[in-house]
Formats: structure tokens, sequence, C-alpha cells
């Protein structure tokens, strides 16, 4: 990927790929605090670099920083806004929800049941350091 030059009226970067002679576009990305600073339970926003494809479809997203205290979150509400769970189990099994742990890549801290646009975390599953 190279990283093109901020924009001049939004705090957004170009990502392009080199693809032979050829340097399309193939998304943007941004740090969250310049388009939605959202405190956090600490009351300071967390830093997040957010990358979209082309289409503005989300692609990834890391944690630059953040102040969240020790004791991490008990209970949490996961609203997925217009993603949709889609299809179904034939035996009429609940989706669920992989919640990877922040800290051990490769680790999952939870594993709740999802119903249609939400999904509740059990127990203290999200905590954080």
């Amino acid at each position: 990927m190279i990283v093109g030059e901020r924009d001049v009226q939004l705090p957004v970067w170009p990502l392009f790929r080199q693809d032979g002679t050829a340097v399309p576009l193939v998304g943007r990305v941004y740090e969250s605090v310049d388009l939605a600073p959202i405190p956090g339970f600490s009351g300071t926003p967390a830093k997040l670099l957010v990358a979209l494809d082309a289409r503005g479809a989300f692609m990834d997203v890391q944690v630059l920083s953040q102040h969240e205290p020790a004791h991490g979150v008990r209970h949490a509400l996961v609203d997925a806004r217009e993603y949709a769970m889609a299809g179904h189990d034939p035996a009429g099994a609940r989706w669920t929800l992989d919640i990877a742990d922040p800290i051990a890549e490769g680790r999952l801290v939870a594993r709740p049941s999802a119903d249609g646009r939400w999904g509740a975390t059990p127990g203290p599953a999200l905590a954080t350091a």
C-alpha cells in the first residue's frame, strides 16, 4: 500500500496499490479523533486508525492509543447498525459474534450469541489493560 497526501478538505489520506505501471486508489484511511472524537469510559477518546475501501466499506482498524480503565467493560451491547446477520443455520442455532482479545493475538475472549442487528456480551469478557 502507498499512502498519499492528506486531503485538503477532510482529514483523510488516500491509499494506493502499485499494480505494474498503474497506481489505482484502493481506499482511504483516517484517525477516528479527527472525525468522531467520542469519549470512552475514561472521558478520553480512543485514537483509532480506520481504513475504508474505495467504495467506503470497512477494511481494517488499528488502535493507536486508548486510555480505558484497567478493569475493562463488564457488559456491552454490540449494535451493528446497518450490518445485519445474513442467512440462517438449518438447525435453527443463533448467530455468534467472535470477540478477539485485544492483547493476545488469535485468542477469543467471548463468543456471545447475536440476534438480528445486536448482541450482548457475557460477564467481564471485554476486560482491557
